[in-house]
């Protein structure tokens, strides 16, 4: 449920306008079913200037479900209710895709409080010319979250954008694919192209019980705190041209696992 629903159909919202606190349960817009759903900013820059910060598990925004298709052509979501701590074991964030949900972003802008865009089920994200970054980090942060389960891949391509700011500890990264709660096995799958993981804790992080492959065309990777890509689980990475480089720069003299420009379970490089 959610204050704008749509579960079926082709439609258009132009200059929307999200206010008051949302939760993954009761977002302002949810596309379920088989619906088509095209957001466009109109006369609003920022769909979520009204949206407020509220309690623990507040600020999820939007929820893609079923084999919905939610496109936001342009505009920005911007402002203390965008995103939140979310609850640990159901990944939260400003935007959550379940199921065979696809969800497209194209020019826009998502400025988050600690947590972005989960992805869960097959789900499937597009994104072209963005920025998603964090404005707010009170807890274990991303950009991109892939917490699916066991024989589940969620997929997302990624065209010249930038995730960035996701800072908090060792454990917070530009894109993560993480079990929060065991017994999972998260899978992703990622084409980065001429897109930059900046200033997080990490850029790319996948935990022990999870899997990814990357495939990275002009990706750059920098100037992360701890490090560039720490995998603890399994990855496969392919990378044209591009650079991972001043992953390491939190300190000089103290010493973490964390750092490394890419580490591989013990190994890095």
């Amino acid at each position: 449920a959610g204050v704008l629903n749509a579960v079926g159909g082709t439609s258009t919202l132009e200059g929307i306008r999200m206010g008051g606190a949302f939760t993954s349960s009761a977002p302002a817009l949810t596309a379920a079913g088989s619906a088509i759903v095209t957001l466009r900013p109109g006369n609003v820059t920022n769909y979520a200037a009204g949206a407020t910060g509220g309690s623990f598990g507040a600020g999820t925004l939007i929820v893609v479900r079923g084999t919905a298709h939610l496109i936001v052509d342009g505009g920005s979501f911007d402002g203390p209710g965008v995103g939140g701590l979310g609850v640990s074991a159901g990944g939260g964030g400003a935007i959550e895709v379940f199921d065979d949900a696809h969800l497209t972003l194209t020019g826009v802008t998502l400025r988050v409080n600690t947590r972005g865009i989960t992805l869960r089920g097959r789900a499937n994200l597009t994104m072209s010319s963005c920025t998603l970054e964090a404005s707010a980090v009170a807890s274990s942060a991303w950009g991109i979250l892939v917490f699916n389960g066991v024989g589940e891949t969620a997929t997302a391509t990624v065209t010249d954008s930038t995730i960035r700011a996701f800072a908090y500890g060792g454990i917070s990264a530009s894109i993560m694919v993480s079990d929060l709660s065991g017994g999972n096995q998260p899978r992703g799958s990622f084409v980065l192209t001429n897109t930059t993981l900046a200033q997080s804790s990490l850029g790319v992080y996948v935990d022990v019980y999870s899997s990814a492959t990357i495939e990275g065309n002009g990706l750059q990777i920098r100037d992360n705190l701890f490090g560039g890509v720490r995998v603890e689980g399994a990855l496969g990475l392919t990378m044209t041209g591009g650079a991972v480089t001043g992953n390491a720069w939190y300190t000089n003299t103290a010493i973490s696992a964390f750092y490394g420009g890419i580490s591989l379970g013990a190994t890095r490089a």
